[in-house]
């Protein structure tokens, strides 16, 4: 058996144009027997970090009745996430594991993110839509060393400071129509590890709406 609580206290504000949010936080796990069948044990974890992000906006004229388009507004937002994981007074090697609450161990990661949204004006009411939306993301690890090892292709052990970058496409060129792509670039081995894409189709009665989706996945390994 096994009861998990965590909580965590966070302080948003702003100074000009960024946005912070420190926070610290606690997990308690109590476990009824560990690996070996001693029990019951409980395992305490602190965490603490910050996230701060900024937006920017330019606004263009633009108007297109075959894309429902009124006005185009691009709004650009950078962001960091630091996130640090304590030591744990319990190892994950003593607990029986299940899942990702079972393996929480320290860590020390900063997630960097990139979003361009692209909005317009739609519909009888011209209401704000969005056109596009566009991110990309990549976490370094400060102590890779430590979190993010792996066993390349030729059995040698590799330490990157940086995971792959991730890319996520979402196109609207009408408000039934979702085109999608997501990619993961290992830019190590300049390899681009994984590339899904989709094209969703809605129609239907507002009431009785019907969804027709068509998706196209594959997957690609290029050296």
């Amino acid at each position: 058996s096994r009861a998990d609580s965590e909580q965590k206290l966070a302080y948003p504000f702003r100074t000009g144009w960024v946005s912070w949010e420190p926070f610290v936080g606690w997990r308690g796990t109590l476990y009824g027997e560990d690996r070996m069948g001693h029990g019951p044990r409980t395992r305490s974890v602190g965490t603490y970090g910050a996230s701060a992000s900024s937006e920017f906006y330019r606004t263009w004229e633009a108007e297109s009745r075959l894309l429902d388009m009124d006005g185009l507004r691009n709004v650009l937002i950078p962001g960091a996430n630091l996130t640090v994981i304590k030591q744990p007074n319990t190892q994950p090697a003593d607990l029986l594991q299940f899942d990702e609450i079972d393996a929480v161990d320290a860590r020390e990661t900063v997630d960097l993110t990139f979003r361009s949204l692209i909005q317009t004006r739609r519909g009888p009411t011209r209401s704000p839509a969005t056109f596009a939306d566009l991110g990309w993301g990549t976490t370094l690890f400060p102590d890779a060393n430590r979190d993010n090892t792996e066993t390349s292709r030729d059995l040698s052990r590799k330490v990157r400071d940086f995971s792959n970058v991730n890319q996520n496409v979402f196109l609207f060129p009408r408000d039934w129509i979702t085109v999608r792509s997501e990619s993961s670039y290992d830019t190590y081995e300049d390899l681009l590890e994984s590339q899904k894409s989709g094209l969703n189709l809605r129609y239907g009665r507002p009431t009785r709406a019907a969804d027709s989706a068509g998706r196209y996945l594959f997957s690609a390994d290029m050296n």
